[in-house]
C-alpha cells in the first residue's frame, strides 16, 4: 500500500513540473519609466526603470542623436555603451540641454521602449546687486496744533527709492506707534490734509506714513517689483484746541516768556550777580561820599 502511494506521488510532482516548463512566457513590462532631471551642471543624474517579465530581463539604454538636417533626416538612438542595468548615471554636463534618453527591455519573449527621459541643465541666475533701500529726505513735523473748527493744517514726507516711484498710505492711530495703525481711505500722496472732523477732545491724535515702489499691490511676491520692504515715516502728534485758546506759544505763555526773559536780562544789567552787585553798587556810593566829604574840607 505505501509503494502505491510513493508512487502516486511521484507522478503528481513529475506531471507538474512538466506542465511549468511547457508554459508560455512572459513578455516584459515596464511598470515605472525614467523620468527626466533638471539639475545643474558637475551634478549626479540618475534615471531609473522598473519592469516585469520572464527571467532573465536585459536592459539597454540608449541616447538620442539628433539629425543633422531636420527636413531631409531623422534622428537614431545609439547604445551607451556599459549601459546595461536598471540605473543609468552620469555626471551632468556644462554642454547639453534637453538630452533624450531612453532605455529598452528585453527577455527571450520580446522587447519594450520606455519612455523618453530628459536631461535638463538648471541655469544659474546671474547675482542681482542688493536693492537700494528708500531715502526719506523730509519727515512729517513731529509736533502739530490746530484749531477745532477750522483745521487748515497737512502734513508731508518726501522720499525717493532708485528701484522705481513710490506708493504712499497714511494711518492713523490712537497711540504714539508707528504699527497697527487704521487705513485712511484716499490718504495716498506724500500730501496729508489733516481731517477737519477732528476735535479738540483732549487727547491728541497720531499720524503716519507707509511708502513702498509701485507694483507691489498686484504682485507682493515678485521680487522685481517689490524689492525691498516698504518703510514708515516717523509719528506725526497733532493736537486740537478750541477756538480762541492760545497757540504754539502766543498769547500769554509767549508773554509771560518774553517778560521773564526781558526782565531778566534788565536785572542783569542794572545789578550784574545779584546781592553781589548791589554790594558794589553800595560800595561804590560810600566812596563816593567820601570824596566828596573830603573835597569840601580841602576846599575850606
Amino acid at each position: 500500500m505505501n509503494k502505491y502511494l510513493l508512487c502516486a506521488l511521484l507522478i503528481v510532482l513529475l506531471s507538474g513540473t512538466a506542465l511549468a516548463e511547457v508554459a508560455p512566457g512572459t513578455p516584459p513590462t515596464i511598470t515605472q519609466h525614467p523620468i527626466s532631471v533638471r539639475t545643474f551642471p558637475g551634478e549626479l543624474v540618475v534615471f531609473s526603470v522598473t519592469a516585469t517579465g520572464a527571467a532573465p530581463l536585459t536592459f539597454q539604454w540608449q541616447r538620442w542623436q539628433p539629425p543633422q538636417h531636420y527636413f531631409t533626416e531623422s534622428g537614431i538612438w545609439n547604445d551607451i555603451s556599459g549601459a546595461s542595468d536598471v540605473d543609468y548615471s552620469f555626471i551632468a554636463p556644462n554642454d547639453e540641454d534637453g538630452t533624450r534618453f531612453r532605455v529598452v527591455v528585453s527577455n527571450s519573449y520580446g522587447s519594450v521602449p520606455s519612455n523618453i527621459a530628459l536631461y535638463l541643465r538648471a541655469h544659474v541666475a546671474p547675482p542681482q546687486p542688493a536693492p537700494a533701500p528708500i531715502t526719506i529726505h523730509i519727515q512729517p513735523t513731529a509736533s502739530k496744533t490746530v484749531t477745532e473748527g477750522s483745521i487748515t493744517g497737512n502734513l508731508f514726507v518726501e522720499a525717493s527709492s532708485p528701484n522705481g516711484p513710490l506708493a504712499y498710505q497714511w494711518f492713523s492711530n490712537t497711540i504714539k506707534s508707528n504699527w497697527d495703525g487704521t487705513l485712511i481711505e484716499g490718504a495716498t500722496s506724500a500730501n496729508f490734509t489733516i481731517p477737519t472732523t477732528l476735535t479738540a477732545s483732549g487727547s491728541p491724535y497720531f499720524f503716519y506714513c507707509v511708502m513702498w515702489c509701485r507694483g507691489w499691490e498686484t504682485e507682493p511676491n515678485n521680487p522685481f517689483l517689490f524689492p525691498q520692504p516698504p518703510v514708515r515715516s516717523r509719528v506725526a502728534v497733532v493736537t486740537v484746541i478750541k477756538a480762541g485758546n492760545d497757540v504754539g506759544g502766543s498769547g500769554s505763555e509767549g508773554r509771560n516768556e518774553n517778560e521773564e526773559r526781558n526782565g531778566s536780562e534788565g536785572c542783569n544789567t542794572i545789578m550784574p550777580g545779584g546781592l553781589f552787585g548791589m554790594l558794589i553798587m553800595l560800595s561804590a556810593l560810600w566812596i563816593s561820599d567820601l570824596w566828596s566829604v573830603k573835597k569840601k574840607r580841602t576846599d575850606k
